[in-house]
């Protein structure tokens, strides 16, 4: 291992909240896909039980607690219960000294009068839409497309002056629609979005006819880099700035190192509707459930069987993939550690490897040297805030 490498650590922590799994779409690719029927949502007793577990945890850790509401679709479950929600999350978490946050990540195609007013009050710290523009993937139950709906209410939400993220499924149908992706985010002034390959072997299902190989996304992510540098606006694309964040602290001559060890810097979970926790959300049946949060304590989860063996799988991964690695802590290594499949692949010999990730810096760090332009990053000024972006861009 490298020496003098901190373990990171965010000061933060994520929940993402499946409060239903229902949703008026059907999109091709969908992780949830046999679960979009399912109109069973989390009750306030549960979302109670969530929070003061929460509080109990992290109370005196100084930690700041972001809860990333998601689905299924959540603006389903409707603006009345999010009121009753939040009115019960302020009076706890302000008892008991806290600072939270809430996001939520929409279809878009709910946008009634009564969540535009909503979301004019900024109730929300982040609101990202999913939007593809190309592909025909995202329909309704029905099998028809929305994505005129979502542009419609994407003006709506311009007209009300209310910001908003987004997400694209980088999937076969979209790929090579890349750049015009990125093109028409820029036109618009979005101030960035998020980029969310699905790989060829992230799921076992039918639906996954859209999987792409590393090679291909690391192709994508060179090209997007390569436009983003001579962009009139240069918007900020996840995970592309991300990555580039490495990249830089690789020419830094002082730079901020990091290294992610799950034991001590885990940082994200995943709370699914029946309150079962996990680190990821792609496939419940490929990952093991830590605990049910409605009936157990984080030490009770911490401390379960499933989960000291999700903390042996990244630290052995890490330390297979990423101390060999000239980038390991300029890349703190947590998507490896986390094994997103979209990020690795298996070798010849049967070995993991990093397989997106380290090309592109390197191909990152080519292009920034080639150009000169690590004479205007100005490293003494460079106001880095580590990689703490990387656990705090993560919605699912």
């Amino acid at each position: 291992m490298k020496p003098n490498i901190p373990i990171l650590n965010t000061g933060a922590i994520q929940f993402v909240v499946k409060i239903t799994k229902y949703c008026n779409l059907r999109c091709k690719y969908c992780y949830e896909f046999p679960h979009l029927g399912d109109p069973t949502k989390m009750n306030l007793a549960q979302i109670e039980l969530l929070f003061r577990q929460i509080i109990t945890q992290y109370q005196h850790r100084n930690k700041k607690i972001f809860f990333t509401w998601h689905g299924g679709e959540p603006f389903i479950v409707g603006v009345a219960y999010y009121r009753q929600i939040f009115a019960l999350q302020k009076q706890l978490f302000e008892a008991a000294n806290m600072v939270f946050s809430n996001r939520i990540q929409t279809n878009l195609t709910i946008l009634d009068p009564t969540w535009i007013a909503f979301l004019k009050e900024e109730p929300f710290d982040g609101v990202s839409i999913s939007l593809d523009l190309f592909g025909g993937e995202r329909v309704n139950i029905a099998g028809k497309p929305v994505e005129d709906k979502v542009l419609d209410n994407m003006q709506r939400l311009l007209d009300n002056g209310i910001p908003f993220g987004a997400i694209t499924v980088l999937s076969r149908k979209t790929v090579e629609h890349a750049l015009a992706i990125y093109q028409f985010f820029e036109d618009i002034k979005l101030s960035g979005f998020r980029f969310l390959p699905v790989h060829h072997n992230s799921f076992d299902t039918a639906e996954n006819t859209n999987g792409l190989s590393c090679g291909e996304i690391l192709d994508t992510y060179q090209k997007l880099f390569d436009n983003w540098l001579v962009a009139e606006n240069s918007i900020s694309i996840d995970p592309i700035d991300e990555y580039l964040e490495a990249a830089i602290q690789y020419l830094n001559p002082n730079p901020i190192l990091g290294g992610y060890d799950k034991a001590h810097g885990d940082a994200l979970f995943v709370i699914n509707t029946d309150g079962g926790v996990y680190s990821n959300d792609y496939d419940y049946e490929r990952l093991e459930c830590y605990g049910n949060i409605f009936v157990d304590d984080f030490q009770t989860l911490f401390a379960s069987a499933a989960y000291q063996r999700a903390i042996e799988a990244s630290q052995a991964k890490i330390q297979s993939v990423c101390h060999q690695c000239e980038y390991f802590g300029y890349c703190p290594g947590y998507r490896i550690g986390e094994g997103d499949p979209e990020e690795v692949s298996w070798n010849e010999n049967g070995e993991l490897e990093c397989s997106v990730i380290r090309p592109l810096l390197t191909h990152m760090i080519s292009v920034l040297k080639n150009n000169h332009l690590e004479r205007e990053i100005f490293p003494e000024s460079f106001n880095s805030e580590s990689s703490t972006n990387i656990i705090m861009n993560e919605v699912a």
